[in-house]
């Protein structure tokens, strides 16, 4: 290692706070490197205005001090409100402007910035499961002009229009599947996926965080802004419209503004599926106990679903889920089937004393699928 090197990579150890010499060895080494070198832009400028020297750190042995300086998003996924109720009631006395953007479905990835350069990249992590996704470095801005720490949080996608490639190279069966095999596969791969920046943190404030992320050569989900609520219902009328020439899977809308939430909605309404309940099942946990709800098996396009959680007792005796009694459910996109409160206590005020019809239907409804 050189000193001129090593003066680089004391440099950044002493801005991360991990210095990796003492203050009178780094004190002795500033001195020389300036003597030496003082057109070397290292020497003309503070220390806190250094890019993270990213290749060196990695060749001599230092990548924990890229880590110091990244960023990432662990917030938990926004609340979704499905019913177009449930959308009036948070949105009716909206006053105050709101972006409406396309939700895209796909993989979250994190890319780090500091004092504008790239540093990293990697799929968003709870705990230490994020894993590196550099290899989609090459659709990404390498700088952009924003001195500090920066995180912009986008989804990878697979285009409908590829989706047939990767089922016919690879044969992958869904668009998230395509995702993954590009991430491992990046070199045959990297021209056929999406990259657009929804999120972004830094140390400035950020009044229209689509314009910036525009500005710095992200591409970014289709948005629009509105004010009340008649205008964000003309926009997920609108949206929804656009849905299947959009080109890119969606599984629905985000308003951002004093809250944020997820719409689904229109084009991106779950489907109600219909069962009455066969008994119950118990699952043991460290420190809990879950109950299922057995229901009559119920076809669904890739599977058959034959439970359902009930959570607790109390809320098997608020929904009145008793053994042959109608429940409804839908399906999320994460393909986790829950229970439609609303929806199970409208069939049981329409089927009420005539259960075994409705028992007779949904049998029936099932024998047709086969």
């Amino acid at each position: 290692m050189t000193d001129i090197v090593k003066y680089i990579i004391a440099r950044w150890a002493y801005s991360v706070g991990q210095p990796i010499m003492t203050d009178a060895e780094y004190t002795v080494l500033d001195r020389a490197m300036k003597a030496k070198y003082p057109q070397n832009p290292y020497c003309k400028r503070s220390w806190s205005s250094d890019p993270c020297p990213v290749a060196l750190l990695k060749e001599f042995g230092y990548p924990s001090l890229i880590k110091a300086v990244v960023l990432s998003d662990k917030t938990e996924s926004i609340p979704s409100l499905n019913s177009l109720i449930e959308v009036r009631t948070a949105y009716e006395a909206m006053h105050a402007k709101h972006s409406v953007s396309y939700k895209i479905d796909g993989w979250n990835i994190q890319a780090s910035y500091y004092n504008g350069e790239l540093i990293n990249i990697q799929t968003r992590g709870r705990a230490s499961d994020a894993m590196d996704a550099s290899a989609v470095a090459p659709l990404l801005p390498k700088q952009i002009p924003e001195m500090g720490r920066v995180l912009v949080v986008m989804e990878c996608s697979g285009p409908d229009a590829e989706f047939a490639w990767f089922k016919e190279t690879f044969g992958v069966t869904s668009q998230r599947g395509a995702v993954s095999t590009a991430l491992a596969n990046p070199e045959k791969c990297l021209s056929h996926i999406a990259i657009h920046a929804h999120g972004v943190r830094c140390s400035n404030r950020v009044s229209d965080k689509f314009d910036l992320l525009k500005s710095w050569g992200f591409q970014v989900p289709m948005y629009a802004w509105v004010q009340n609520y008649q205008e964000l219902m003309d926009q997920v009328k609108a949206f929804s419209d656009y849905k299947e020439q959009y080109g890119v899977p969606t599984d629905g809308l985000v308003v951002e503004g004093e809250s944020t939430n997820a719409l689904r909605i229109c084009a991106w309404e779950e489907p109600i599926y219909r069962s009455f309940v066969t008994g119950y099942a118990e699952s043991y946990g460290p420190h809990s106990i879950a109950v299922q709800c057995t229901i009559y098996p119920i076809k669904l396009p890739n599977s058959v679903q034959r439970q359902l959680p009930a959570t607790n007792l109390s809320r098997i005796l608020s929904l009145s889920l008793r053994p042959g009694y109608p429940v409804a459910f839908r399906i999320a996109s994460s393909s986790i089937a829950d229970i439609d409160e609303e929806s199970t206590r409208l069939l049981q005020k329409e089927w009420a004393g005539r259960e075994d019809t409705y028992r007779h239907m949904v049998q029936m409804n099932e024998a047709i699928k086969y």
